[in-house]
């Protein structure tokens, strides 16, 4: 997680921080985001 500085490096850590953080994060900003992170694109 660069925005607090750590490092995951366990798949088994990562998945709930995926899922209950990341993807809900993700679905709620990327009507709005710049990058469009699934598809590979700057939309700039």
């Amino acid at each position: 997680m660069q925005d607090f500085g750590y490092i995951v490096e366990s798949p088994g850590a990562a998945r709930p921080l995926d899922t209950q953080l990341l993807e809900p994060q993700w679905a709620y900003s990327k009507e709005t985001a710049t990058v469009d992170y699934e598809r590979g694109i700057c939309r700039l």
